[in-house]
């Protein structure tokens, strides 16, 4: 048994029995947003919620599911958007007392449909948006973006107090049936793992915590809730650039991120699109086995990374353990707090040490058992032959492992992955575990294929070594395989056949999807299709980059990278390699939509055809279009038009709105680039779209000093300018930092209390630097692109904009202790031969959003509407161009 089963730990659960008893998820949440309401707790797309917001729409919306009927243990269907208000809708469903059935929208209707009804969920919630890719379902659909009904309707009080036995989150996991099976989960389970976790491996106020999971992979519930129980930040990463190995590679460099979890493939997908990792960065790897390799190279770029093991039906991870450098393999590590680790043999007793057995797994982390499966039930969930009561279980892994010397695990594979061979049984994982020390490979998988007399054969699919400073031969091939796993394995476990991956497919949960290999024989099948060698530089270059992303020549220019073998990651790479080779960025859409080397060469010699940075919000309308800029994240990740479609339908439906996209690959090229450059860019497009103004420019937030950027250059070229709109632009030396003493008066009375108890322990020398670094532990800001704006922000003293700015500015501040937020003017006050302030309620980041936004677009639509008129009666007219030498 792995675990400590002392009186001491015994006395250490009880205590954390009694702590706990009655406690649920949503508590945890709801305390530390008394403890730090202003804090931000999520962010997406440059979208923000402070704690006091996460929590106050969460009981917003728990109470409307409370009166529609959603009470103690009432299942909940969740389909909803990545965002922010599927953070929302989780807590709100614990929050009334119901537990959540994720629901992924990359699932067939099929698959969702019975999820719905296995589960005897009676509720869905839901948004407008996904109203197509709704299932059929018999129960009560709820949408969360009915917010007038939600926001109006009663307060109902709670049928009871919520327990904490009662369910959480039903999640559906693949049956080896072919129907998913539903592993209920109850509160004290999930509280369990939460509470451990933030202790080991550990996780703080300070931390962001990069959130790139799908919810209906059961890992998503730690990194969307663990920093909530801790006053951490949770950044939501879209699925488009959490599946892309270059977008989430460069997302990682160009954030604020200190701990993301993902699965071993995921890493060396990013990895190899060559994200060079962070200093202070703590890595999380699990769902699958994690290789020595991989530990390696993430060592090598990242201060800790640490193997987290655990199935659905123990909660999430059972297991952690800080990986360090060693020629040996990844262990399991030590069981989570309240939870025992047993190796048994077919008995239920344990193997000597070194010799292998299954996993099994006790304590409080164990699910229901399964939804509707009594008898699977039965087979996994047995009776705990060393529990001190009659009811308690363990839970069969279907995990082979051994001991080592200290007691350390090792994972073996999987029992049931074990086949027959020419009569002999054979554990596949051990032959990857081999297969895998090979200096050539990075990973391997093995499966038993049939072949054409139906008999089974080995077949290993293998991810070569990327390293080129690895000493591996030139060129490593079956045969050296075979060779290598003959002096290793019986006969009958040496493969037939060896598959070369440039990685492997992925199901939408980050795990290797082993269905969607290729055959082994005929990977490529393209027998149909006639050989058509290139014909032009063009399509040679780009054939040589397909064939060293196959490994395997010759290819056609009309053959399908598809039917190839294709997926996901090798697009990525494709897209990586292209834009190192070629200089030219390759969208994946591209790779879809010409998906040969004909077509794809085509679509890349089309240098005449400039790609513009105008993207249209709201295309339609008789009036003169509005040019706005959103914050950075929507001009760097293309999401701009996104962020602002709520400013532009209150607008008006005659009113056009653009924005501008950067055309740069990433925030890491961005950062390079000076703002001067990039409203250059933008406003060289816009001159080339609509050569003639009045031209009618605003901005918000760092997008503001974008938009002022841009007028000063046009009125520097002659070009007149109707309306200049900065929505909470911060200028010269705003906000204004307070002294020492004033930025101690700032902090929450929580911080005084931490910095004082900091001070008193700390030498009289530090006591300096504790008081000058207080004030900005907790706001980090993006460097990258903090960098820009703020290089462009000490140079504002030199601009002025020849003519009036109006600058919609914030009624309240936000959160940043040690700074002053009294000026009226946001330090824009001498940018402008004339400032008019209009006041929107709400803080920086609330004024974007309703109710606030309301007010913002009256007041945008009123001067928007009277500078139009001024244009159409003449009173505008074009500004000489400024002369060489002159001061804006």
């Amino acid at each position: 048994m792995f675990g400590d089963a002392s009186g001491a730990n015994r006395r250490r659960q009880e205590s954390f029995a009694k702590e706990t008893r009655g406690v649920c998820v949503h508590h945890l949440v709801e305390t530390q947003a008394a403890l730090t309401p202003q804090a931000i707790a999520l962010t997406f797309e440059g979208k923000s919620l402070s704690y006091a917001e996460l929590n106050h729409q969460a009981d917003r919306l728990a109470n409307y599911l409370r009166l529609h009927g959603v009470g103690p243990n009432t299942l909940v269907g969740h389909f909803i958007d990545r965002g922010l208000e599927m953070v929302i809708g989780l807590l709100a469903i614990l929050k009334a007392g119901g537990a959540y059935v994720p629901l992924d929208q990359a699932y067939p209707k099929d698959r969702l449909r019975f999820m719905l009804q296995d589960s005897g969920a009676g509720f869905l919630l839901s948004q407008k948006q996904l109203a197509d890719a709704i299932p059929e379902f018999s129960g009560k659909l709820v949408l969360v973006d009915n917010r007038g009904r939600i926001t109006d309707c009663p307060w109902v009080p709670a049928e009871r107090k919520p327990r904490a036995s009662d369910l959480a989150y039903v999640i559906y996991t693949s049956g080896s049936t072919g129907r998913p099976k539903g592993v209920p989960i109850p509160h004290h389970a999930f509280v369990n793992l939460l509470t451990s976790m933030r202790r080991r491996p550990g996780l703080s106020d300070r931390d962001v915590f990069l959130a790139i999971t799908t919810l209906s992979f059961d890992i998503a519930g730690l990194e969307l809730l663990l920093p909530l129980t801790v006053g951490a930040r949770s950044v939501i990463v879209s699925r488009e650039i959490a599946t892309d190995g270059v977008k989430l590679a460069a997302y990682l460099s160009a954030s604020e991120a200190t701990v993301m979890q993902a699965t071993p493939t995921t890493w060396d997908m990013v990895l190899d699109a060559g994200w060079e990792g962070r200093d202070s960065f703590k890595v999380l790897c699990g769902g699958e086995a994690m290789t020595r390799d991989l530990a390696d190279s993430l060592l090598s770029v990242c201060d800790s990374v640490w193997n987290l093991y655990g199935p659905t039906e123990t909660t999430i991870w059972s297991a952690v353990e800080r990986v360090g450098r060693s020629p040996g393999p990844v262990f399991l590590g030590r069981p989570i707090d309240h939870t025992q680790l047993y190796i048994l043999d077919a008995d239920m007793k344990s193997p000597p040490p070194g010799r292998e057995g299954e996993l099994y797994i006790g304590g409080a982390g164990l699910a229901r058992g399964y939804c509707n499966r009594p008898k699977l039930t039965e087979e996994k969930f047995v009776p705990n032959p060393f529990g001190d009561r009659p009811t308690s279980r363990l839970f069969r892994t279907g995990d082979l492992a051994r001991q080592h010397p200290g007691g350390r695990i090792e994972w073996m594979g999987r029992v049931d992955h074990q086949v027959k061979i020419r009569g002999f049984r054979i554990e596949l994982g051990e032959i990857d575990a081999i297969l895998s020390r090979h200096p050539a490979v990075r990973r391997a998988l093995t499966l038993a294929h049939e072949d054409e007399s139906g008999k089974l054969r080995l077949v290993s699919y293998v991810v070569p070594v990327h390293d080129k400073r690895a000493n591996i031969p030139p060129a490593t091939t079956a045969s050296d395989f075979r060779r290598y796993l003959a002096e290793r394995l019986p006969g009958q476990m040496v493969p037939s056949a060896f598959v070369i991956q440039k990685a492997f497919p992925l199901t939408p949960n980050g795990k290797i999807d082993r269905s969607a290999l290729p055959p082994p024989g005929n990977p490529i099948g393209r027998e149909t299709v006639p050989q058509v060698e290139p014909r032009t530089d063009l399509e040679r270059k780009l054939a040589s980059v397909w064939e060293s992303i196959f490994e395997f020549r010759p290819i056609g220019i009309d053959d399908d990278f598809f039917a190839l073998g294709g997926h996901s990651l090798l697009a990525s790479r494709l897209a990586a390699t292209v834009a190192r080779e070629f200089g030219q960025r390759l969208a994946l859409a591209t790779v879809i939509r010409a998906p040969t080397i004909r077509l794809m060469s085509s679509h890349l010699s089309k240098p005449t055809r400039r790609s513009s940075s105008l993207v249209e919000v709201q295309p339609e309308g008789p009036r003169p279009p509005f040019f706005c800029l959103p914050g950075w994240t929507g001009v760097v990740d293309g999401m701009g038009a996104l962020s602002l479609r709520s400013l532009a339908e209150l607008l008006g439906p005659d009113q056009p709105m653009l924005t501008f996209q950067s055309k740069d690959s990433g925030p890491a090229v961005m950062a390079r680039s000076r703002l001067e450059d990039l409203a250059a860019m933008f406003v060289e497009d816009l001159l080339d779209r609509h050569p003639r103004g009045p031209y009618h420019l605003g901005g918000y937030s760092h997008g503001a000093h974008l938009a002022f950027e841009m007028a000063c250059q046009l009125r520097a070229a002659g070009h007149p300018i109707g309306l200049l709109a900065l929505i909470d632009m911060w200028g010269v030396g705003f906000p204004t930092r307070l002294s020492r003493l004033g930025r101690l008066r700032k902090l929450r009375l929580a911080e005084v209390r931490d910095r004082i108890l900091a001070i008193a322990q700390a030498p009289l020398r530090e006591i300096n630097n504790a008081l000058g670094t207080a004030a900005h532990e907790r706001d980090t800001p993006s460097q990258p692109f903090e960098d820009m704006v703020e290089t462009y922000r000490g140079s504002l003293w030199k601009q002025r904009f020849p003519g009036q700015a109006i600058l919609f500015r914030a009624s309240y501040s936000v959160a940043k202790p040690g700074f002053s937020f009294s000026d009226p003017y946001n330090g824009c006050r001498t940018l402008a031969d004339e400032v008019v302030v209009h006041r929107v309620p709400g803080d920086h980041v609330t004024i974007m959003r309703k109710p606030n936004i309301q007010a913002l677009a009256t007041g945008l639509r009123g001067h928007l509407h009277a500078a139009q008129s001024a244009s159409a009666a003449g009173l505008l007219v074009p500004c000489p161009p400024r002369q060489e030498g002159a001061r804006r």
